[in-house]
């Protein structure tokens, strides 16, 4: 898993290390699958509207992104007192935060996505 850390560069952390990280009581963590070209400018569009870099709210903010099942991800976590802000932008994009609790079915078999819980909310 590799976290954003600054404008030019990213930290990696052991999946424990993000385990521990999520499990932090009161954040929600979206999930986005980069499946088409473009799809980052989504979680940028809601960086820039809801946490503007170089702002007190930013730091509320934390970026990671990981491969999954040959699928680019990335996690933003934010305060979950902000779901409903985080709902209704994502609505205006035609889009919407659905519970995370999903499998990718491959001819290997089944696997969960790796990191689950109440706190992970899916864009869709």
């Amino acid at each position: 898993v590799y976290v954003a850390v600054s404008d030019n560069e990213a930290k990696a952390e052991s999946f424990n290390e993000a385990k521990q990280f999520f499990a932090i009581v009161g954040r929600i963590h979206l999930l986005l699958g980069l499946y088409h070209e473009g799809q980052q400018t989504v979680m940028q569009d809601f960086e820039n509207a809801l946490y503007p870099y170089g702002t007190e709210q930013n730091k509320n903010y934390e970026f990671r992104a990981f491969w999954w099942q040959r699928i680019a991800w990335t996690i933003a976590s934010i305060p979950a007192h902000d779901e409903e802000r985080a709902r209704n932008f994502f609505m205006c994009r035609r889009r919407t935060l659905e519970a995370a609790t999903f499998h990718a079915y491959t001819d290997n078999g089944n696997f969960p996505f790796p990191f689950r819980g109440d706190q992970f909310r899916l864009i869709c």
